[in-house]
């Protein structure tokens, strides 16, 4: 990377820190603005505003939501109200405002260049040229975006391959994803990113985590959809609640298709089950009294814990699917080292249990089909037309 001190007029908060900031703390920020240069003749400056800010924040989906009680809530303000509040230091708060001012990162680089790798911008190019400001650039304001991240795609949309790096986080390759899903850099950097999935092909998880959603956006954006499928059912079968979305920009339609899935085959082994209980209390199944007492009672025993046969049950919260199967699987038989107590009873969990849990099973294996309707084409729509 290049550092170099630009002869361009300073922007206008740095001109006014120069003004503001008291003496005592000029030898603190310097005046001048450092830019990065990918095209020392570029006419457009990206200006970067907070850059490097939490990316794909995680959050535990066994973390409590429950709210405070009133009295707790009463006990919190009148402790809020007894904290001293501190008086406003204008020199402080001028320090302050220096130091946000100063997380800004300056890149120029050719609007030809963009525009030509990016079916977004291509339309806009007009528009840059009618909007330039009075120091001869085009300036446009990015945010939150990783500084290493967005001078890796630069570097590739202006030719300087050399230094693109051949391997990347998987970290990385998302925050990536979403410059080139911005920007629709997709054709300009795909010899880049198939190598760099490749290389991280490996580590897909065959969990639900934080680095499964990114896979998710990975495959989206450059438009893999045979690791989208996978990922897509792996979220489905192991996601213990509602799939999160980490702030990233997945299309809704394939989140709400994911939650919608998974929460229609639950319905549908709970559904099952409590056919399975009532069919027992019924005596619509099992062979005799004694078997429908046993099954029944194995039954209750292994799944109530997980309020399935509760009036409103819950069992798409804190329970995968995955865990919903093999919970049921584990249903011991009743008359295991009974068989004295058998009598020709050929009763078995499995047969009650395999007309729902077949096909469940089935959509479990990485392989299995996701559902019809979620876009897997990944045609390149346009970002504003989505």
């Amino acid at each position: 990377m290049i550092r170099l001190i630009s002869r361009q007029p300073l922007p206008l908060h740095f001109r006014l820190l120069s003004i503001l900031t008291p003496l005592s703390t000029e030898r603190t920020y310097s005046t001048s603005m450092t830019m990065t240069e990918i095209d020392p003749e570029g006419d457009m400056i990206l200006t970067l505003t907070n850059p490097n800010a939490p990316f794909a924040v995680w959050h535990d989906d066994n973390e409590s939501t429950t709210p405070p009680t009133s009295q707790e809530s009463s006990s919190q303000v009148s402790q809020e109200s007894e904290i001293e509040r501190p008086t406003l230091d204008p020199v402080k708060c001028i320090t302050e405002f220096s130091l946000f001012a100063l997380l800004i990162s300056y890149i120029r680089v050719s609007s030809r260049h963009i525009s030509l790798a990016s079916g977004r911008t291509e339309k806009m190019r007009h528009r840059w040229e009618q909007t330039k400001e009075s120091d001869g650039y085009v300036h446009l304001p990015l945010e939150d975006w990783d500084t290493e991240a967005l001078l890796i795609i630069m570097n590739i949309i202006h030719l300087r391959n050399r230094l693109v790096p051949s391997h990347v986080s998987i970290d990385m390759l998302a925050k990536l994803a979403v410059i080139v899903d911005y920007f629709e850099f997709h054709e300009a950097v795909e010899v880049f990113s198939k190598s760099w999935m490749e290389h991280l092909r490996s580590s897909i998880p065959i969990s639900y985590c934080r680095d499964l959603i990114l896979w998710i956006w990975i495959a989206h954006v450059f438009n893999d959809s045979n690791t989208l499928k996978t990922t897509i059912s792996t979220a489905i079968q192991q996601s213990p609640a509602p799939i999160q979305d980490l702030g990233l920009p997945i299309p809704e339609r394939i989140i709400d298709q994911v939650n919608k899935d998974r929460r229609e085959e639950a319905t549908k082994i709970v559904e099952g089950l409590r056919t399975v209980k009532a069919g027992l209390q019924a005596d619509a199944l099992g062979c005799s009294y004694f078997c429908r007492c046993l099954f029944l009672g194995a039954f209750i025993k292994q799944l109530t814990p997980h309020s399935v046969f509760d009036a409103i049950p819950e069992p798409l919260l804190g329970w995968s699917l995955a865990d919903m199967i093999k919970t049921i699987r584990m249903i011991p038989d009743p008359f295991s080292n009974r068989n004295g107590l058998r009598r020709g009873c050929t009763c078995s969990v499995p047969g009650f249990t395999d007309s729902f849990l077949g096909k469940a099973e089935s959509n479990s294996s990485p392989a299995a089909p996701v559902h019809s309707t979620i876009n897997i084409s990944l045609s390149r729509v346009p970002r504003h037309l989505r």
